[in-house]
């Protein structure tokens, strides 16, 4: 939110401590329900109250007087070079250098290596010094600079105009070809069914007694034991059996 009225950064003799993040300009001051200023500071983790006041910077200078005065952190010492190396400096970073970070748990420090690239072989992440760190950083960043870079392919050269429509050609008979063959795999089903069908229907027509396929052989009538009429052949010894089988009626 906007501040609730103009910041100083120095009263009574001592340097405030100013935050932008705070309604009233000051760390540690808050708005209290009626109205005045409220300072508060930690001791061992639990909020100390300092009173009430009725201006932020009188609430500032009771802040300032139990945590002491601000002091503006000195400026880091960066090494620009180790071992041979330009080191990557970062004024975002709170360690100075570009992709070191400090693991508060441990109290040492990591590298996130630049996109693409490792650290190298055989190198724990984890460093006692932010400079190690970036040193691992530089050494990543500088092998993937010098590393070489992979030619692209060579292009098949075109081909003559003449093998190009043979080429053409030939591509397109073979789609018709596999378009004939999915076609007749799709119509085989149909055949066979009409085939069978048709082969039902001929053995229906052989079977009726009109068909065209009658019986012409009487091996397989019974044998009559009746005799002979007068005239007919007799078996050679037994009684003789009918072989004409002219009253017998005409099949088909």
């Amino acid at each position: 939110g906007c501040m609730l009225g103009a910041v100083v950064t120095k009263a009574e003799g001592l340097q405030l401590h100013l935050s932008s993040s705070n309604r009233t300009g000051y760390k540690g001051v808050t708005t209290h329900h009626t109205g005045r200023f409220h300072p508060q500071h930690q001791v061992r983790g639990r909020h100390v109250s300092l009173g009430l006041f009725d201006t932020a910077v009188a609430a500032a200078v009771a802040y300032a007087r139990a945590v002491g005065e601000y002091r503006p952190p000195a400026p880091l010492a960066l090494a620009t070079e180790a071992e041979g190396l330009r080191l990557h400096l970062s004024s975002s970073s709170s360690t100075g250098y570009r992709g070191v970070f400090h693991h508060a748990r441990s109290g040492r420090f990591q590298v996130h290596p630049p996109r693409g690239t490792l650290l190298p072989g055989g190198t724990r992440n984890s460093f006692e010094t932010a400079v190690e760190a970036a040193v691992a950083y530089a050494r990543a960043a500088s092998a993937a600079i010098s590393a070489p870079v992979a030619a692209p392919a060579a292009e098949a050269p075109p081909l003559p105009p003449k093998r190009a429509r043979v080429a053409s050609t030939r591509a397109i008979e073979s789609l018709a070809a596999a378009g004939a063959a999915r076609a007749a795999l799709r119509e085989r089903p149909r055949r066979s069914h009409a085939t069978q069908e048709g082969a039902r229907r001929r053995q229906s027509r052989s079977r009726r007694p009109g068909g065209a396929s009658a019986f012409a052989d009487v091996s397989h009538f019974p044998k009559m034991g009746s005799e002979a009429p007068a005239g007919g052949a007799s078996g050679s010894g037994g009684a003789g059996l009918i072989t004409d089988v002219s009253h017998f009626p005409k099949m088909g």
